[in-house]
């Protein structure tokens, strides 16, 4: 059995971070593009800063307290697009990685094998709805676009 668990965790590892950087990748390109056609730049800027938060989580370890600074910097940039009625969008979708990210540093949440790999697998599953959220926002994006069509191609999905 130990033999086991032991397999199990070492190929999870291996899978762990190429997942995490695959889909945050897509979730960064698609940002972009969401900003590039007219879109917000709010999930620009939330990918950005899942992004720095992953790295210095995962890869460098830092304490608990610094790695909750991507939740405060998340909510203020949806509370500077929402005001205090942020809860309400979908948007909030991307508090939800930033969250998985800061558990991990709990001295607590550390010490347990079983409570680690129920945060890796949560943090996998939070950033695919992130990615997901994301996808929708931008086909609803050029679904808006597609109506305004006047002839000119470069129009189509709103490029200047």
């Amino acid at each position: 059995m130990v033999k086991i668990t032991a397999h199990f965790d070492r190929i999870f590892y291996y899978l762990f971070f190429p997942l995490v950087a695959i889909i945050e990748t897509y979730c960064a390109l698609n940002a972009s593009y969401i900003a590039i056609i007219g879109g917000t730049s709010f999930y620009f800027f939330a990918a950005l800063i899942l992004i720095i938060q992953t790295f210095l989580v995962l890869i460098k370890k830092i304490p608990y307290y610094y790695s909750a600074v991507g939740i405060l910097l998340l909510l203020l940039c949806l509370w500077n697009t929402h005001g205090f009625a942020f809860f309400n969008y979908l948007k909030c979708v991307a508090l939800i990685p930033a969250i998985f990210l800061s558990l991990p540093g709990l001295k607590s949440w550390q010490q347990k094998q079983k409570y680690s790999n129920a945060l890796k697998i949560g943090l996998i599953v939070s950033l695919i709805t992130l990615a997901a959220t994301q996808h929708h926002e931008l086909a609803k994006l050029k679904n808006y676009y597609s109506t305004l069509h006047n002839g000119e191609t470069w129009q189509q999905f709103g490029a200047l």
